[in-house]
């Protein structure tokens, strides 16, 4: 006897779809890909091939897309593999605009050797990020090439490599002292981590963050036209400019100088209207003086009388 198949309400099954489709939720990837858009890249995990790969084209595309524009990526990263993070390290310094690197968090191994793959001038860190620099310990996943001979010499050559990365992007000139810094972990605070020149600027709650200087106002030449000093007061430096390896954001309360100054521009104008009307009004009581006597004199005058 053959067994029946039990019979489903059409509802059941169609409710049955509407939560699946609830429990996707597809508006979080769609606000990844708006912050791409907007070049807003994130490294918020151990970096591996997949997540390295995802990087490296989302570079290449913005980069094409438009290589005026800055791009932003964000570092909260224990470390990773060394493979994938030299091809990010490489891809950052190749495409033809600047990437900002910014550690938040946590930036370890791999992250720290992509935050140091900033552009110079613009590798930044919050005020209690924290970064962990060290040698690679193997270049491979775990359990891939583990019996190998020749991972042993993989990793001395990528050491070496690491080492030249770091002598090329940081403060230190001595290869020995390198050297001894990655054999250990070497965990540093956002002051020791400026000090040693993997960032170039320890970002504070009074300065505009350089993500958002696009949105401080709809006219660029408002921003632009703004201007400080090393000490944060109005000079004539640009609002983001190199100096000794430092990068220097305009202050929040510079922000409204320009508005205030326009302010001051047209009370003057003001002022200026308002004398130039005063000077108007007393020509033209001179001028009805004038008037008057020139009627007193034609009255005290006339041809016909005798």
């Amino acid at each position: 006897m053959p067994l029946g198949v039990p019979k489903v309400l059409e509802g059941f099954i169609e409710k049955e779809k509407e939560e699946v489709e609830k429990e996707e939720d597809p508006s979080w990837i769609e606000l990844y890909h708006r912050l791409y858009e907007k070049r807003y890249l994130f490294l918020g995990k151990p970096l591996d091939e997949d997540l390295g790969n995802r990087l490296v084209g989302i570079m290449v595309h913005l980069a094409i897309k438009d290589r005026t524009k800055e791009q932003f990526l964000f570092i909260h990263c224990p470390g990773g593999l060394i493979i994938p993070g030299i091809a990010l390290y490489d891809a950052m310094h190749y495409v033809p605009t600047d990437i900002n690197t910014i550690v938040v968090g946590f930036a370890a191994s791999m992250g720290s050797l992509v935050l140091t793959g900033g552009h110079p001038g613009k590798r930044m860190a919050f005020p209690n990020a924290e970064v962990m620099v060290h040698q690679p310990a193997s270049c491979f996943e775990d359990g891939f090439s583990k019996y190998s001979s020749q991972n042993d010499e993989d990793v001395a050559r990528f050491k070496e490599l690491v080492v030249d990365i770091y002598m090329q992007t940081t403060k230190k000139t001595d290869r020995v002292d390198v050297w001894k810094d990655l054999e250990r972990d070497e965990f540093l605070s956002a002051k020791e981590t400026l000090e040693y020149g993997i960032i170039d600027l320890i970002l504070d709650s009074d300065m505009i963050p350089p993500w958002m200087k696009d949105q401080i106002s709809d006219e660029s030449d408002q921003i632009t036209d703004i201007s400080i000093n090393e000490d944060g007061d109005g000079g004539d430096k640009p609002l983001y400019y190199p100096l000794l390896g430092r990068m220097y954001p305009i202050p929040i309360k510079k922000r409204h100088d320009k508005s205030e100054s326009e302010n001051d521009e047209s009370e003057n104008d003001k002022s200026e209207n308002d004398e130039s009307e005063s000077e108007n009004d007393e020509s033209e009581n001179d001028k009805s003086e004038n008037d008057e006597s020139e009627s007193e004199n034609d009255e005290s005058y006339h041809p016909f009388q005798g």
